[in-house]
């Protein structure tokens, strides 16, 4: 029984994540209203992007190479999609801010991790 309760007690530990502040649209779109430079990791990729006021994202991640895409904030969230990366696939995220300045995404549906962003301007 002690060893069961153990095993829960790391999954529960394992599965919690920092506190963030999730931002409203209007915050997403003071952030962006002029062009960014961004770093982020997700899990072994790292890469970094331009957002443009304009809507345009170029992203470049060395293990995967460059791609070009847009970007657009649906109601609270940031969506993208590339030319070639995730197939053209629409991708949206919250956005939280964490204590130490820097920003995490996460998926709208779990909340579960999707990267963590730094803006680099």
């Amino acid at each position: 029984m002690k060893i069961l309760f153990s095993l829960l007690a790391l999954v529960c530990l394992a599965g919690c994540r920092e506190d963030v502040d999730l931002l409203p649209a209007e915050t997403l779109h003071a952030l962006l209203k002029n062009e960014r430079k961004i770093e982020f990791t997700r899990f072994q990729f790292r890469g970094t992007g331009m957002l443009g006021p304009d809507g345009r994202f170029v992203v470049a991640i060395p293990l995967l190479g460059q791609d070009e895409g847009r970007w657009w904030i649906e109601e609270d969230r940031i969506c993208s999609r590339w030319d070639r990366f995730r197939q053209g696939r629409t991708l949206c995220a919250l956005v939280g801010r964490l204590p130490d300045g820097r920003y995490r995404s996460l998926f709208p549906d779990s909340g579960s991790f999707l990267a963590d962003v730094k803006l680099l301007d």
